[in-house]
């Protein structure tokens, strides 16, 4: 398939994956149709693929690799599929490109994606937590006002998690392990963030919020917890800390 031209790939019925390695920017729109599920490698940083028109599209995946990139841009993408970070199934470390994921067809009312990071699961410790899912640079979700981040099969450290000048509204995340996100805020005007729901961490979490708006409710998990939100200009926030010796 020669994504050069204007080749077309039909997948049909059934459940069908595309899997690519990206290592220079596809600023025309591919030519897929019945394909559910989109596998990304990028093998160099700041380049970007357009999938104008694609429909159908239920999973974009981000394939594990040792040399992870930054600022893999995923442009024009339809649906608001889930944006999966697949682990290579083996015991160890995992690593993953970092991602712009713009949509289209944001409305700028309620539009909402899920995140999903695992490892097939299969364990990446058989004890302890030194073997961590690492997201290689911040992820930037264009137009999107809830996110929903689920971790499992390991720990996970985000490079910090950003809405752009879009209202992040509502910020939900479960993980198995400890998990860090970094810097998660939108560029928007005004602080928005209401409603921030960290309970199903079961491990130790470490996150700053700095769009935390008026009358914020923010619910940490059992673990260990750092949470900061000194940036943040919204008043009357409620954090409830949870078991475990938090530091707020």
């Amino acid at each position: 398939f020669d994504a050069t031209t204007a080749e077309t790939l039909n997948g049909g019925l059934g459940t069908d994956v595309f899997q690519a390695t990206i290592g220079t920017t596809i600023g025309t729109g591919l030519h897929l149709s019945g394909i559910e599920e989109l596998r990304w490698n990028a093998s160099a940083s700041a380049v970007s693929v357009n999938l104008t028109g694609i429909t159908g599209i239920t999973t974009a995946t981000i394939e594990a690799d040792a040399t992870p990139n930054t600022a893999f841009t995923l442009l024009n993408i339809g649906g608001f599929p889930t944006l999966n970070f697949r682990g290579a199934g083996a015991t160890g470390a995992q690593t993953y490109d970092g991602v712009t994921y713009s949509a289209a067809g944001a409305s700028g009312g309620n539009d909402s994606v899920a995140i999903t990071v695992g490892n097939r699961g299969t364990a990446m410790n058989a004890s302890g937590t030194s073997n961590v899912h690492t997201i290689g640079g911040a992820l930037t979700l264009s137009g999107i006002e809830t996110v929903t981040v689920t971790v499992t099969d390991g720990p996970a450290t985000f490079s910090g998690i950003t809405t752009g000048s879009t209202n992040l509204t509502n910020f939900t995340a479960t993980a198995s392990s400890n998990l860090t996100l970094g810097t998660v805020n939108s560029t928007a005007a005004g602080a928005t963030t209401t409603s921030v729901s960290l309970a199903g961490v079961a491990g130790n979490l470490s996150a700053t919020f700095n769009s935390l708006g008026n009358g914020a409710i923010v619910t940490l998990g059992p673990g260990n917890d750092t949470f900061s939100s000194a940036a943040s200009t919204g008043t009357s926030a409620t954090i409830n800390g949870g078991a475990g010796n938090d530091t707020i």
